[in-house]
């Protein structure tokens, strides 16, 4: 199966999108599975974007949908004082609108590999989730 969708937006980071627009493209993709004993459903929000590198005057320049953007990060060590392992929502929402309201629009997620409510957030409030490579020897 390849699904085609000729009038899709693409997601933009918060203070990129076109006049008028405030809301970032997401959609959702939902997998059903079953037979005559089991049903399993898997859904998952997602935005169309590209990334690129671009060089001018021998300068690397990073790109988004083919648009220069200016990256502005920080990072989070991945420790959460409720449990030290794993955001809360609520936490990970703070944390993702404290980006936004120092006008960043990336958060590297250090040592906070695989871990859904952080890595998600970012997507859903127009920023780019990075995470880092964590380094086992």
């Amino acid at each position: 199966m390849t699904p085609a969708f000729p009038e899709a937006k693409l997601w933009e980071l918060a203070g990129y999108q076109g006049e008028g627009e405030e809301d970032t493209a997401l959609y959702e993709a939902l997998a059903r599975f079953s037979n005559e004993d089991i049903l399993d459903s898997q859904s998952q929000r997602f935005g169309f974007r590209w990334f690129d590198m671009q060089e001018k005057d021998e300068d690397k320049r990073f790109y988004l949908n083919g648009e220069r953007v200016v990256i502005l990060a920080a990072m989070t060590r991945g420790y959460w004082p409720t449990n030290g392992i794993f955001a809360t929502p609520e936490m990970a929402k703070r944390d993702k609108e404290a980006l936004q309201e120092m006008g960043l629009n990336m958060m590297l997620l250090h040592r906070a590999i695989g871990q859904p409510r952080s890595w998600n957030m970012p997507t859903n409030l127009d920023c780019l989730p990075m995470k880092s490579r964590v380094d086992t020897g």
